[in-house]
């Protein structure tokens, strides 16, 4: 693990101690790491929701030009 220095405003200071003082982290450096972490997830979750979206257009079109082949070659279908 590298060590960081931050410096940090007042109010997320504080804010930070009072996780220290009632949240499950021991320390400091855990509620940052907590932080970190919890919006490196936010960032994949978003990122793999954008490309969800994007291949799910993508695969309607795929399927609705594969419907035409199948009606050419099932036509009970």
């Amino acid at each position: 693990m590298s060590a960081v220095t931050v410096r940090l405003p007042d109010a997320l200071s504080e804010y930070v101690n009072q996780r220290v003082a009632q949240g499950p982290e021991k320390n400091k450096s855990q509620v940052i790491i907590s932080a970190l972490e919890c919006l490196r997830r936010r960032e994949r979750d978003e990122l793999m929701l954008e490309g969800y979206r994007e291949m799910g257009e993508f695969d309607r079109a795929l399927a609705e030009s594969d419907m035409g082949a199948g009606r050419e070659s099932l036509p009970e279908w």
